[in-house]
């Protein structure tokens, strides 16, 4: 299956496979925490842009649909 990309970030970023190479992650900023994933504050270094990040962790296959299922609903 295919996800659609995101159009909040460019493909350089999508395919990162570590985002502290172009986000500064504030650790001590978490912003919540849900059943599988936490949200920190982050500044990108490219432009100082202020965002949250959310880093994902499924444990199952039901999981990361519910996860891609998300993406598609923030896109």
């Amino acid at each position: 299956m295919r996800v659609k990309q995101s159009v909040l970030f460019e493909d350089s970023e999508i395919k990162m496979s570590d985002p502290s190479a172009m986000y500064e992650l504030k650790h001590d900023a978490k912003l919540g925490q849900g059943g599988f994933a936490k949200v920190f504050k982050a500044r990108r270094y490219s432009d100082g842009l202020e965002c949250a990040l959310k880093f994902c962790e499924p444990t199952n296959e039901s999981d990361r649909i519910m996860v891609i299922n998300e993406i598609g609903l923030m896109n």
